[in-house]
């Protein structure tokens, strides 16, 4: 039987909204399947939060929205009073964010310690450190791993998101999965056509969807790619490009490929798109042909979306390697090889690879043309692919299910 847990989430966006977006769908998801949690949300950046859940009231450093009750951690006084006088009993620690200093202070003074054990038997506070989503190796090694802290009174332990049975998987919260559902069979039947002639040109006359979500890069091979898929395929493009740190380069790139007058644009349709709410996202994503994202929540969603996709991995470097999160790229595309053929899998691999490189010089620009231009024109055979590489994810279950179990497991708090 489930426990009334006073549950609290911290979060610090570093990276504009993939930290709160996970955060967010993680809390909404957690109240859904346990309403006896009690939620309180501790974030720095609520204009960010405000980005995809737009009712966050900017004004408030203590509100009510969902369900459960959102702090702003810059506001210490506020903060220290609420949870000094209501403790909190388990701690989720969103992609190593470390804790507020108000925080600590209230976790590890003397006379919380004793408080917190003579209120209703509970002996310490538990902390729960939910890291970055990765398919390398060690996701599974760190998999409930406890790891020390500098008093008895406070235990942590790791919890893995991933993509294999050995992790905690991926988020599968109700409102993405209806909106997948609905989107599948609408895209199946739409196959359908096609396959039985019923309008032989439907895929010439419907331009292919391509939403682009990326860090700043050099995008002008991407376009030409694009055009030349266009001219060789008889096909249309419908671009739509999501707001965020990537959408100047791509802007300024749009511009100096339309103003060369090189290039009919006729086939090339472009929408910048607003700021969406989650579950908007969420939608847009689901409709496209095509994908380009980056980001944890993003990256998530396109691997259940069934969709072809491209990842940008955050830049990474070290002094010895300035391609470092190559490390990254090439573990998710380990977890992705088994579901394709061989040769469909080496143009994913290769412009994954490309597209994720630092370096832009001309023989660059051009391998990364080629590569995007083979991706596109295997873009319709990947489809199965990337819809069996989504079912092996959603058999793994559903990462907040896990973490309630987890959750309700945990003894001597």
């Amino acid at each position: 039987m489930s426990k009334n847990y006073d549950i609290t989430i911290l979060c610090k966006v570093v990276d504009n909204f993939g930290d709160i977006g996970f955060v967010y769908r993680l809390a909404k998801n957690l109240h859904k399947i346990n309403p006896h949690y009690e939620i309180r949300l501790i974030v720095n950046d609520l204009e960010a939060f405000q980005k995809i859940a737009p009712k966050i009231n900017l004004d408030c450093a203590e509100q009510i929205f969902c369900g459960m009750k959102i702090f702003y951690s810059q506001e210490e006084e506020i903060c220290k009073a609420e949870f000094s006088k209501n403790l909190p009993s388990v701690i989720l620690e969103c992609f190593q964010c470390g804790r507020p200093k108000w925080l600590d202070e209230i976790l590890f003074a003397s006379q919380s310690q004793e408080k917190k054990c003579e209120q209703n038997g509970e002996k310490i506070f538990q902390i729960i450190n939910i890291d970055y989503l990765t398919a390398e190796n060690y996701a599974e090694e760190f998999h409930c791993l406890k790891s020390g802290t500098r008093s008895a009174f406070v235990k942590k332990v790791n919890f893995m998101p991933g993509f294999t049975a050995k992790t905690g998987g991926l988020i599968l919260d109700e409102p993405f999965i209806a909106n997948w559902h609905g989107n599948f069979e609408k895209k199946q039947n739409a196959e359908k056509c096609v396959n039985s002639n019923c309008d032989k040109n439907a895929r010439n006359y419907e331009p292919r969807k391509i939403l682009i979500f990326s860090y700043p890069k050099n995008f002008l091979p991407i376009l030409r790619a694009f055009h030349k898929f266009c001219d060789n395929d008889s096909s249309q493009i419908q671009i739509f490009l999501a707001q965020g740190i990537g959408k100047e380069s791509f802007l300024e790139c749009y511009r100096k490929f339309r103003d060369s007058q090189k290039f009919d644009l006729s086939q090339i349709q472009f929408s910048e798109l607003e700021f969406l709410s989650q579950e908007d996202w969420d939608e847009m994503l689901l409709q496209m042909d095509l994908l380009f994202v980056r980001g944890e929540d993003s990256l998530a969603r396109a691997c259940l979306c069934g969709t072809p996709f491209v990842w940008n991995a955050y830049p990474q470097k070290t002094s010895q390697d300035e391609n470092y999160h190559l490390v990254k790229v090439r573990a998710l595309l380990e977890k992705m090889r088994p579901h394709f053929s061989e040769s469909e899998f080496a143009a994913l691999e290769k412009f994954w690879l490309v597209y994720n490189e630092s370096a832009c010089d001309i023989s660059c620009e051009k391998k990364l043309e080629e590569a995007c231009f083979e991706f596109l024109s295997q873009a319709h055979n990947l489809k199965r692919g990337c819809e069996k590489f989504s079912e092996s994810l959603f058999a793994l279950g559903n990462f907040s299910e896990k973490l309630d179990a987890f959750i309700q497991d945990l003894q001597n708090f």
